[in-house]
């Protein structure tokens, strides 16, 4: 039997309870928090109906409506059974792809999508991912969920490689339903120096799409994956010839959120540009945009031809300076690869509920590293340095949040000033502090763990910006790494 969607859990156990008039103790149909959580079982006065709580399962005999705890797993019995209620993992995890990977080159490229669709037979447990890179690339990880349907981009690492080889990138667990298409995919570009342009416009995010105003952009809740910019800046300058310069690869940054660039249409008076990852600013207001072009160079993926012909659960996906929407499958193995555990049910018990993972993907690891960042702003204005977007997952977790950074300041007389929000600007922790010598290199770390106990998953951000005192004074921040780190 396969793993129940969280819908399915609620109106499977919504239905059980008000069947033949019975009701849970509290008389109410449960709500979306009582799919992790069940202290309370139905009662009635037909007893072929009736559900007995057995509390934590321990091996013996249950019988039909029995209702045990197994470790995630909130199970019911539908017959009289001894087999272990929880779904059970089967041999050790293993990655799929066994074989060698070729280098082959795109000249004058200025983005290569790679990846694979996986539609497993069976109900697996996906364990981990990994991607081979080649040094001085950079790469952006998603998974794609809904892939034929409405596709949902959800990026799990963004990185400038250093090694060439396999790099592992670990996940929670997650749990996929048989026949359940998936998507694993990586952007490669070169990283090379952009052409950067700064531009302010007023940032909005209506409902719905809609032409923007002069000096707009439109980022629509129903169409996050677009933004729509006028070609006339908020200072009245013309952009058309910057927004029509905009190709796949190239970067849009704001606030400390930034966009990679999958498609654009001129569409006369404004562009639709195409973005991942599907993430929007935290507040709408006016703020200056940077558009960074980057030139086109050779770029290095790695395949194996003809590697799953005809397989119906695993083909290639590869886009050379086009979008995700073009790719046609084919039988090849590129950059990515999955480690998976089967999983066995037993025929003898119903879910009811899981307060574990499914079908949403998490990063065990996810970093941001920034280096030679010139600080221009005096407070209280500050610089955003960086910004980690973050998905906290639903349930009980913790992270260790980390930041650690050197700077230099030509002066001992006035301060560096820093700060860092670790929920995407809206609070703010602040530092101060004054170099003993201006060739000093000062390095700063600063690390605590946080424990988030959310209903459902959370987009936020872990934003990271500095300042300086005086106007006239050169500071640089030489390196600084952000770290959201899960650790239970």
């Amino acid at each position: 039997m396969a793993v129940k969607t969280r819908q399915e859990l609620l109106d499977y156990w919504n239905s059980k309870i008000i069947q033949n008039s019975n009701q849970a103790i509290t008389g109410q149909i449960m709500n979306q928090g009582g799919v992790d959580i069940i202290d309370s079982m139905a009662m009635g006065t037909d007893a072929s109906n009736a559900m007995n709580w057995k509390n934590k399962w321990a091996a013996g005999t249950y019988n039909i409506n029995d209702v045990v705890r197994d470790g995630d797993w909130t199970m019911v019995a539908n017959k009289t059974t001894t087999e272990r209620p929880a779904p059970q993992l089967v041999g050790d995890p293993i990655y799929l792809f066994p074989g060698t990977l070729n280098g082959v080159g795109s000249p004058s490229a200025s983005q290569v999508i790679v990846g694979q669709r996986y539609t497993p037979p069976v109900d697996k447990l996906i364990t981990g991912f990994r991607i081979y890179t080649d040094a001085g690339q950079k790469y952006g990880v998603y998974i794609v969920t809904d892939p034929t349907g409405t596709p949902q981009f959800n990026q799990v690492a963004s990185f400038t490689a250093t090694t060439t080889g396999w790099v592992a990138i670990n996940t929670s667990n997650v749990f996929i339903d048989a026949g359940e298409a998936f998507d694993l995919i990586a952007t490669i570009n070169p990283d090379n120096t952009p052409t950067n342009t700064n531009a302010t416009y007023v940032y909005t995010t209506p409902q719905n799409t809609a032409v923007p105003l002069a000096g707009q952009i439109i980022h629509a809740n129903n169409a996050i994956d677009e933004l729509w910019i006028s070609t006339t800046d908020n200072n009245a300058t013309d952009r058309s010839a910057l927004l029509a310069s905009l190709k796949l690869g190239d970067v849009i940054v704001s606030e400390g959120q930034s966009w990679t660039v999958q498609g654009n249409t001129n569409a006369g008076t404004y562009h639709i540009i195409q973005v991942v990852p599907t993430i929007q600013l935290v507040v709408d207001g006016t703020f200056t945009f940077q558009f960074q072009v980057y030139p086109v160079a050779t770029i290095l993926r790695q395949q194996a031809t003809d590697e799953w012909p005809g397989d119906p659960e695993v083909s290639g996906l590869l886009a050379v300076d086009t979008g995700y929407d073009t790719i046609v499958p084919d039988d090849n193995q590129y950059n990515v690869d999955i480690q998976y555990q089967d999983i066995r049910f037993s025929d003898d018990w119903d879910i009811l509920a899981f307060s574990g993972q499914q079908e949403t993907w998490e990063p065990d690891y996810n970093f941001e590293k920034v280096s030679a960042f010139t600080v221009t702003s005096q407070q209280p204005t500050y610089d955003t340095v960086a910004r980690l977007p973050i998905n906290i997952p639903a349930g009980l977790t913790t992270y260790e949040i980390k930041f650690s950074w050197t700077y230099t300041l030509n002066s001992t007389v006035n301060s560096a000033y820093f700060r860092f929000s670790i929920d995407d600007g809206a609070t703010w922790s602040t530092f101060q502090e004054e170099p003993k010598d201006i060739t000093d290199q000062r390095p700063r770390y600063y690390a605590f763990p946080r424990t988030y106990n959310e209903e459902n998953v959370v987009q936020s951000g872990l934003v990271f910006e500095a300042a300086k005192g005086n106007v006239s004074d050169v500071m640089t921040i030489d390196f600084l790494d952000v770290i959201f780190q899960k650790v239970q």
